[in-house]
């Protein structure tokens, strides 16, 4: 796992982590990058799923290391349980590109 890039820090002060079936030997491709976007920066991930070698995932992830919920009254948010939030393209052979820009809970 790497970090996708010094400035892309969260609000929660941690940072967005990518991988691909490459940890385990897949031979995915992955590229992940603070870009303009409509209402300020944007994380993009992009890249290439492949089936080969028992492969099949991009990922980015933000690990929610202190997370602490804030206007969630009544909500059923279980914040002991949450670890993360990952983006993932998986399962069959594609091209992918996501963008986040935010994140939130709605109820």
């Amino acid at each position: 796992m790497k970090a996708v890039a010094a400035l892309s820090l969260s609000r929660l002060g941690t940072p967005w982590e990518d991988f691909t079936d490459q940890v385990m030997g897949g031979d995915s491709r992955l590229e992940s990058a603070l870009v303009p976007g409509e209402q300020g920066r944007a994380l993009r991930l992009s890249g290439q799923v492949s089936l080969k070698n028992n492969g099949g995932f991009i990922q980015m992830r933000l690990p929610f290391a202190g997370f602490r919920p804030q206007n969630m009254s009544g909500g059923r948010l279980e914040p002991g349980r949450l670890l993360s939030l990952a983006i993932v393209a998986i399962g069959r052979e594609f091209d992918a590109e996501r963008f986040v820009q935010s994140v939130g809970f709605y109820r």
